[in-house]
């Protein structure tokens, strides 16, 4: 399916294993499932995100709102399809996968998680 590629290619740079990167896959493929199972899950995350920005950068918020309306946060679908895949270089897709697989503390913990 489109899309798969992009999750797939990291996995095989870190793993240097076909057989690994695609169990690693799978599994991957069966947590981001549940973003389609419950229509309403892709929408909890762009709800969150919207209130995560209003709170953290509310100026940021703001200036999205005056000059459009892009609260809907529409824009994120592919962040969260494709796990930040196609929008930061393989090491920063490295750092943020590792950081949004551990699920610490909150299913939800990707959105909390900055970049550096």
């Amino acid at each position: 399916a489109v899309g798969d590629c992009d999750i797939l290619a990291p996995l095989l740079v870190i793993l240097d294993n076909e057989t690994l990167a695609y169990s690693c896959f799978k599994k991957l493929m069966v947590r981001m499932n549940m973003n389609f199972l419950h229509s309403t899950l892709m929408d909890d995350h762009f709800a969150n995100m919207r209130s995560l920005i209003q709170i953290l950068d509310s100026e940021l918020f703001e200036h999205m709102q005056s000059n459009s309306d892009y609260s809907h946060f529409y824009f994120s679908y592919r962040w969260f399809l494709l796990d930040f895949k196609r929008e930061l270089e393989y090491e920063d897709v490295f750092r943020v996968w590792e950081g949004s697989l551990v699920r610490h503390t909150t299913c939800y913990i990707n959105l909390f998680y900055q970049p550096i």
